[in-house]
């Protein structure tokens, strides 16, 4: 029984949790991207960005569609590419910026990679 007890406390610390479809932000993603260049980098930070835009270039590259919106990202590109391409895009295009970071992922790679 006490092996549950840690169990139990973790399965209700997510029942507090808040339902929503959008669970990351533009800003945490965009602190999480830039906490690369900080000196020391947070390396949790710095996974998490690598880890939510390694995940979009993946569906795409799975079905060159996401939620509608197509790109081709190149067969032997780099999640380095991708990283840097995206970033840049954000610091190009910050009109663009959008309070979902998942749709703003989405959008930056399909005008970076668009199909042809």
């Amino acid at each position: 029984m006490r092996k549950l007890g840690p169990v139990v406390v973790f399965l209700a610390s997510l029942w507090s949790l808040p339902a929503t479809a959008n669970f990351v932000s533009y800003e945490t993603l965009h602190q999480a991207c830039h906490a690369r260049v900080g000196i020391p980098a947070d390396a949790t930070k710095w996974g998490t960005c690598f880890g939510y835009l390694s995940a979009i270039a993946d569906a795409f590259f799975e079905d060159r569609e996401v939620r509608g919106t197509k790109a081709c990202l190149p067969p032997q590109i780099t999640m380095q590419t991708v990283w840097d391409d995206v970033l840049a895009w954000m610091h190009e295009h910050p009109g663009n910026l959008l309070p979902n970071a998942s749709d703003m992922v989405v959008r930056a790679m399909s005008e970076v990679y668009p199909c042809k």
